[in-house]
Order: structure tokens, then sequence, then C-alpha cells
């Protein structure tokens, strides 16, 4: 329980430094300061997100707001302002909460700062004062007392609360709409151009006038108040959207959602897209009718409406106007430029302006208005019906055929090609069948592993019943069994077996050894692959015999502890007791060697075992390699000392340890002497999504081999803390590359130092910028299960997220050996998967794969991308997509997204249709090996189609290896 209490004491801390701001300045913060008078705070967002490390730049009449990234996360206007109100903590004496500001921002959240001192606030009061003056804006301070202070900011949760809120109801009135006659005539009306009669408005209502907009988007057929109030009776009573509200009634705000507006920021997140996106821009430029720079909720309920109850041409209407930014009722080509691209923003940050020029020839030369300078609103709806068939059959789930796999991945799938017939088990077979089947095909993809934990498990079961049958029936000149009864046999056997397993966890670590043993004969009897989940038994099982050891020696000492001095003198040779002195239970715990070398390795074992469960692995890493490193020395030296008393025995453990301890001395030494030397770093470059990829010469005494990782530390970070990562760069490429994303505090220094590395090297010379680069050391590479996937004819590579990275060496080294013919593998075709949420977060690797695709020319590899995050909803975003990259495709041959030969589709895989297709394709193949690395949804659905399709007993079996990240 206390080591329990002190994981959890320990991930609790180390989730606060995880999230603690960095005060170091960054250089654009140090450049920010040069030019503008700057100031550093903590912004309170509310009690759900706490507070962030802020700073505040005074700018003319902007206030600018950075994150502790030096990442710009807010710009304040003060000409939208009218007047800008500060409120003051106020009280006579000093105290913290008399650093406390708050400046109202109306529409918008406000900015809650807490300075660390007042003088800090008092300077930036006179800096908001005189950027209020040069914007010619009136300033009103007031002292205000903390509680009414607090309770009144509109922090950004409460903002947050309230666009939930706003979002929900809009949805949910659209949605639950009594009739749908109702919309269908709303829609109507404004497609003719006229607007049927509206119920007399509010004042309210009537301040927020439509302005010059055309009359087919207006929606002044509706009573506003009545649509308010409907809003807010469709919600259950008690759900958390009235909860929301009623909080917000008792903060004091007192706003309907009627009276929210949007900023553009806001308008773009809830579309998951950037503020700067030109499809962003245009769609909330027709929304925004009043041309106030904000969108109100009539506005956004019109737009929703639309969206979502309007016919196919009242939403190509609504596309239409989106991009005619005259209003002339015409697209000249510019116009259609600007559509197209801005629906490809949408899925890629690289636009490539050729590519747009040939999906728009495309889409104009398939409607046959190629010859045409602008496109009307007629021959619009054409082009959009030309391609709603390819449309049609591209929003379905991706299930490619037999046929589709076996050609080259950049021919354009064809819409017969985007269904398959799954072959599921054979309907002639029986319950017990499928379940043999299933039985008999895991045995077969892991004979290897089950043939060593047999082995393992017959080994301990005979060592602890030759012990035990030893004590208990054949031991009997000393009367130790007829004093203890059976329970000597018991700790005996436990002993022994104890001793067998806790030496061969020593095995198990000795990765330089593993990965030897792989490229010889004995990689094929001996999986290292399963060197973890081995070492994991192990020491399940010796927990097991640790905790019967314990229980049979405490039986054991009661029993002697009750026994005269006489028997005891008898019993143990190695003591001698006087007749007068009586030793208790606690003689033999506290005051003996085997008790007191007991009592310390129960509790450094508990320890160990309690340091190593899932949840302190994965939230105090660090510490569970400490307690691993450092105290399991210690132990096995504790038990040699445990039994060196002899009380029943000679020692025996140290035959049983001495051979895997030298093993694994050696396997540290070789570590240890490649750890020494630092690394040559050739490059390094930050890219998107806090990524940074280091280049490494390969040193002469590493062999290296594709589909490896190795431990990687630094001199800045701490020399002993090591780091796993995957390499990404092949064999003959002659250099050890990393792709390493910053998701932790190790790799975010690092990332962070190397990314102000490389901005010094663009604007200092190499003398000065040089002595910056930190010393890289390594530990490996160690084997891993892509390792193996040259020993199958037919491999099948998946990788989500970051678990892409294995794969991008194994997709060099194949392509480079068949085509330089530098060695001789069975692996005849490679299919890889890869699924991302999205394009941007993994640029650097479209860039691996295009290196691939060039220098596969053959079709040796097929490509299948599937981007997950776009298809949430399908709304004219999404048709367009399609539509931009069925085009590209067709004419050019290439993704438009991604620029690579490979399809990229919409949508998640269907790993039962994929895997089932890659067995018609391949029937003669024995065995396909399948490599999955990403998140353990993915992986789990993998494998289970791997299973599914063995229970079938067809074809080839899939042999499923695996990795989670």
């Amino acid at each position: 329980m206390v080591c329990i209490l002190v994981i959890w004491f320990l991930a609790y801390h180390r989730a606060k430094s995880v999230t603690k701001v960095s005060r170091v300045p960054t250089l654009r913060r140090q450049a920010t300061r040069r030019l503008n008078e700057s100031f550093e705070a903590w912004e309170y967002l509310g009690w759900k997100s706490g507070k962030q490390r802020v700073q505040l730049v005074v700018k003319d009449a902007l206030i600018l707001v950075y994150d502790r990234t030096a990442r710009l996360t807010r710009t304040i206007d003060l000409n939208n302002n009218e007047l800008l109100e500060v409120d003051l903590r106020y009280s006579e004496a000093s105290r913290v909460k008399d650093w406390l500001l708050v400046l109202r921002i109306p529409i918008e959240y406000d900015l809650v700062l807490l300075f660390d001192n007042v003088d800090q606030r008092m300077r930036f009061e006179i800096a908001i004062e005189a950027a209020a003056f040069r914007a010619e804006k009136t300033r009103k301070a007031r002292g205000v007392a903390y509680d009414t202070l607090m309770s009144e900011a509109n922090t950004k949760d409460r903002r947050q609360d309230i666009l939930t809120t706003f979002f929900h109801t809009a949805f949910e009135m659209v949605i639950r709409a009594k009739t749908k006659s109702r919309a269908r005539n709303i829609i109507a009306s404004r497609r003719l151009g006229f607007t049927t009669p509206a119920p007399k408005m509010n004042k309210m209502n009537k301040s927020r006038s439509t302005g010059n907009m055309p009359n087919q988007y207006e929606m002044s057929d509706i009573d506003l108040k009545a649509l308010r109030d409907a809003s807010f009776r469709l919600r259950p009573e008690g759900s958390p959207f009235e909860r929301v509200y009623q909080l917000s009634l008792k903060e004091g705000k007192r706003r309907h959602i009627y009276d929210v507006q949007l900023t553009k920021k806001e308008f773009a997140r809830a579309l998951q897209l950037t503020e700067d996106s030109t499809f962003v821009a245009q769609i909330f430029r027709v929304t925004d009718k009043d041309n106030n720079g904000y969108i109100s909720y009539p506005e956004f309920i019109d737009v929703l409406v639309l969206m979502s109850k309007g016919d196919t041409e009242s939403k190509h209407r609504l596309l239409f106007d989106l991009y005619d930014c005259d209003g002339n009722g015409e697209l000249d080509r510019r116009e259609f430029y600007t559509m197209i691209k801005s629906m490809i923003e949408v899925g890629s940050k690289n636009v490539n302006d050729e590519h747009i020029d040939k999906i728009v020839d495309g889409m104009l030369r398939q409607s046959g208005i190629q010859e045409k300078s602008t496109v009307d609103f007629e021959d619009f709806c054409s082009l959009m019906m030309v391609n709603q068939e390819t449309l049609c059959m591209e929003y379905k789930p991706i299930l490619p055929t037999s046929d589709t796999l076996g050609k080259r991945s950049h021919r354009p799938l064809a819409p017969h090609e985007l269904s398959v017939n799954f072959l599921e088990a054979r309907p002639d077979q029986s319950w017990m069948e499928q379940k043999t089947n299933k039985l008999v095909a895991w045995l077969e993809n892991h004979r290897m592993h089950v043939a060593i934990v047999v082995i393992f498990a017959l080994t301990t079961i005979y060592l602890f019943c030759e012990m035990f049958f030893t004590y208990v029936f054949y031991k009997e000149e000393t009367g130790y069994r007829k004093v203890v009864g059976v329970w000597a046999g018991v700790s005996r056997g436990s002993a022994q077996a104890m001793s067998f397993t806790l030496s061969l966890l020593l095995l198990t670590v000795c990765r330089n050894l593993l990965t030897f043993i792989r490229d010889t004969p004995l990689g094929y009897y001996i999986p290292g692959d399963a060197a973890m989940e081995f070492h994991i038994m192990c020491a399940a099982v010796s927990v097991f015999f640790i905790v019967l050891h314990v229980i049979g020696h405490a039986i054991n000492f009661y029993q002697i502890g009750t026994q005269p001095p006489m028997v005891i003198n008898c019993l143990f040779k190695e003591f001698h007791f006087d007749s007068d002195f009586m030793p208790k239970f606690h003689f033999w715990l506290f005051q003996t060697v085997p008790g007191i070398t007991g009592v310390a390795l129960l509790i450094l074992m508990t320890v160990v075992v309690t340091f190593a469960l899932p949840y302190a692995r994965q939230h105090i890493h660090r510490h569970f390699r400490f307690t691993h490193t450092y105290f399991m020395p210690i132990i096995y030296a504790l038990i040699i000392a445990h039994g060196s008393y002899r009380l029943l025995q000679p020692p025996f453990f140290w035959k049983w340890v001495i051979g895997p301890a030298i093993l694994l001395t050696l396997d540290y030494i070789v570590s240890l002497r490649r750890t020494q030397l630092p690394l040559l770093v050739l490059d390094f470059k930050g890219l998107p999504s806090d990524v940074l990829r280091l280049s490494f010469k390969c040193p002469t005494s590493i062999r290296l081999f594709s589909g490896q990782w190795a431990r990687l530390s630094c001199s800045i970070l701490g020399e002993g803390e090591r780091h796993p990562f995957t390499v990404t760069s092949a064999p003959y490429e002659n250099r050890i590359d990393f792709y390493i994303r910053g998701v932790g505090p190790w790799t975010r220094k690092l990332n962070k130092h190397m990314r102000m590395v490389e901005a010094e090297r663009s604007q200092a010379p190499e003398s000065t910028w040089f002595t910056a680069i930190p010393k890289f050391y390594l530990e490996g590479p160690f084997g891993s299960t892509h390792q193996d996937w040259y020993k199958f004819e037919v491999v099948v590579l998946v990788g989500g997220g970051i678990g892409v990275t294995p794969t991008a060496s194994v997709l060099k080294d194949l392509v480079h050996k068949v085509y330089n013919k530098s060695g001789s593998i069975a692996c005849k075709h490679v299919y890889f998967i890869w699924l991302a949420r999205n394009h941007q977060q993994f640029e650097w690797f479209i860039d691996i794969l295009r290196e691939v695709e060039n220098m596969d020319t053959d079709g040796l590899i097929t490509i299948d991308i599937f981007v997950t995050q776009l298809l949430k909803d399908f709304d004219i975003r999404t048709m367009m997509l399609f539509i931009c990259e069925h085009q590209f495709h067709r004419v050019a041959s290439r993704s438009v997204f991604t620029g690579l030969r490979a399809r990229t589709h919409f949508g998640r895989i269907n790993f039962n249709a994929y895997l089932s297709a890659v067995r018609d394709r391949h029937p003669l193949t024995h065995k396909v090996g399948l490599f999955s690395c990403g998140p353990r949804a993915m992986v789990r659905s993998a494998d289970q189609a791997c299973a599914q399709l063995n229970c079938a007993g067809v074809g080839p079996q899939f042999v499923a290896h695996q990795e989670i990240f």
C-alpha cells in the first residue's frame, strides 16, 4: 500500500512538472523584447484548464499574447472596442490577490492575468493606457473585490461552455425540427429569391439587421424570439446544456444563446481548420451578413438549416456564392481556382499551384465547359453532377479487391474495384471445426513461443517437485521434516524453482545477445521478439514462488520457535544454543543472516514489482528504470548472502546465476563501450507538428539492420537518461536517422534546444553555432519485430500515427536490395497501409514515401493512405475534397494531397476485406507476414482480422507481429 501511494504521488508530481511552464525565454521572445515592451504573467483560463504562463506584448493598439513556446495564441485589437474596461483587485493591504487584473473584452472572453508582483501589474496598466490613448479609446478602471472579480470574469473555460451550448443547441434545434416541410419551404423561398412575411420582431431582433445581403439567405420568415425560446425548450430538463445555461445565469452574465456571437477564430476551430484558411474566410464572409466581423446565432442557424435541410441545388448555390466574391453570378477562373485551393488546404498545408491547374482543367474538360472563361451557376451544377457518381463510390468504406492490389499502386481505382466479397469461414464448417482451425492456425504461427513456454513450465515444475519430494519423503536424517511438516518441502522447492526463474530473467534483458542470435540459426528457434513478454512471465512466476517461499518459512520459523533448544541444536548444525535460551520467531527474523536478508529482499522485491506495474511504467518510467537498474543487483547479492548461512544445505543459487550474470555483464560492457563515444551529428532539422529529425554518422562498430531501434541520450539533458527511438534510415545509407516528436518533457526540451540551434545556424557562422550542438550517445541498436520482414514472400506493413517510423527503413531497405541485387531475400511484394488523422502531422514521412516510390519502378510496393479525420460529417467541404483527389489522380496519376502515386482514401480501413484481398491475390503463398505498429485499437483490429482469416483454413496463413506505440 505504501508503494502504491508513493507511485501515485510521483505520477502526480510528474504530471504537474510536464505542464509546468518554463520561464526560459526563446529566441522569438528575446527578439520581441527588443522591439516592443513585454510583460510576463499567469493567465487564468478557468477552473478546468487552470493557468498558464504567458508573455504579453503591447504593440501600437494591439495586445499580443504568447504561450510558453513563443506561439501567438491571441491578438486583442483595441480598435474594436469603444471602451477599454479594466478591473483591478483593490484593498489597502498588499496581498497576492492585488496582483490580479481583468481586461474586459466584449463578445470574446476576458483576459484574466495574475502578475508576479504589483509593480509589474502597474507597468502593464500604464502600457495599455498608452495604447488606448493612441487608439483614441476611453479607458475605464475600477477596483473590485476578489470574489466579485472572479465571479464576473468571463474566462476561456466559461466562454467554451457557452460555445458548446451554442453549437449543440443550434444542431439540436435543426435536427428536432417538428416538420421537414417548413424547412423545405424556407429553402424553396430563398432559392426563388423572395421571403415569406415575417412576424413582428422585438427590439433586440431589430438591432441585428441582416444588411444588404441577397434575400435568398435571409431568415426573416422565422420569429427569432420564438426560435430562441424553442431552442431552449428542445433541451431536456437537467441536460448538460441546460446546466451550462443556468450556470451562466448564476454567474451574472444573463445572456441567452441568442446573444452569443462567434469570432472568426472560434468559427475556424469549430470546423477544425486554421483561421487563415481560404475556406474559412469565404464561408465566414457569406455567413456574416451584417459584416460586423462576428457570426450571430440567427446567422449560424440560417446556414445550418440550409446545409442540413436543403436539397442538392440549394447546397450548390451556397457553395457557388461562397466563392463568387464580386457577386456577379459567375465564377471566373481565378475564383474557381480559389475554390479548389481552399478545399485542398483542408487536407494538406503544401498546396502546389501546378496541381491545382490540372484539377481545374480536368474538371472543366470532363464537364464540357473548358472553352468558357467563366462558369455560371448552371455550369457549376452540371460540373458537380458529373462527379456525383464518383463521389458516392468514394464515400463508401475502402474495400480493395485482389485485382486492385495486384496492379500498380498509382493506377486510379475504378468504381467496381471499391467493393469486395469478404470470404469468411466455409459454411460447411461446424462451430467445433472453426475453433479447431483457429487453434491450429494460432499454434502454427506461435509454435516457437509455445515450445519455449512448455519447456519453461516443465522445467520449473520438475525443479519444484524434485526438491519438494526430497525434503518431504527422503531427507529424514536431521528430523527437520518431522518438526515443520510438509512446509519444509514447500520452502525448499520454491527456493530451487525461484533460482531457475530469476536466472532466466537476466538472459531476457541481454539485448545485444538477442540481437546477435536473431541473425544466426538459433534465431529460428528462439523468438527474440517475445523477450519482454517472456521476461514478464518469468517475473510473475518468480513472484509466485517468492510468496510461496515466504509463507513456507514463516510457518517453519513459527514451528521451530516452539521447540526447546535441545531439538534446535539437532536440527541445525550451524547453530548452538544454551539450555536456558529459547529462540523465538523474532530472533529468526531479525537476528540471523537468513532472516535479515529475507526481510530486506521482501522489501526490495515489493518496491521493484510495484514500480514495474503498467501504471508506473507509463507515468513514472524514470523511477521504474531506476528501481530495476539499481535494486536488482542488490537483490541478487542478497539472495546469495541469504543462502550462505547453510541452515539446511550448502548455497546453490550462485550456480544458477553465474552463467547468466557473466553474459549480462558482457552485454552491458558492449553497450557501455558504444555509449562512451559521442555520435557525429551530420544534420538536424525541425519539422512540422513538433517533430525533430536527427541524422548521425553510423559508427563502424555497429551493424545496422532495417526495423531496429536504439536508445538515445543527450549531454544537456543528462547522459544517464536514455530514451528509445526507432531507426528510420536504411543500412545502406551509412547513417542513423531518428524522427523525434515532442510528447514528453525530455523530447520537448531536446526539440526546443535543437530548434534554437537551427535558428542560430541560419544567422551565425559555423564556428559559433556548432559549439551549441550537444553530445549524443547511442545504446544499441536492438532488434524488433519489423526486423523479420525478409522471411516472408508477402508482407503487409501497417503503421498508425507515429508508428510508421519502423516501416521507413524497411521500405527503403527492401527497394534497395531488390533493385541493386545487394542481397537475396524471399520478399516479393509489400503492401503498406498508413493510417493518419491528417497529412499535416507527418509531412516528413511523405518525403520518405516519395523517395521509396521513385526507387520502386516495378510496383514492388503497394501503398494505401487512409485519412481518418476528415470524414466526420459528409458535408460540402468533404465532397469537394473527394472530387479534387479523384480528378487529379485521373490526370496526373498522383495524389493532390501528398504528391504520391499512392491513392489517398478518406475513411477507416476494413482490415478483414483488405487482408482477404491479399489472400486471394497470393493463393500459393504459404505465409503472409503482417507487421503492425501504432495505437492499441488499430493493432488489435489488425490482429483480429488475421485471426478471423486464419479460422477459414483457406489460402495462406497470416502471421501477426505487433508493436504498440
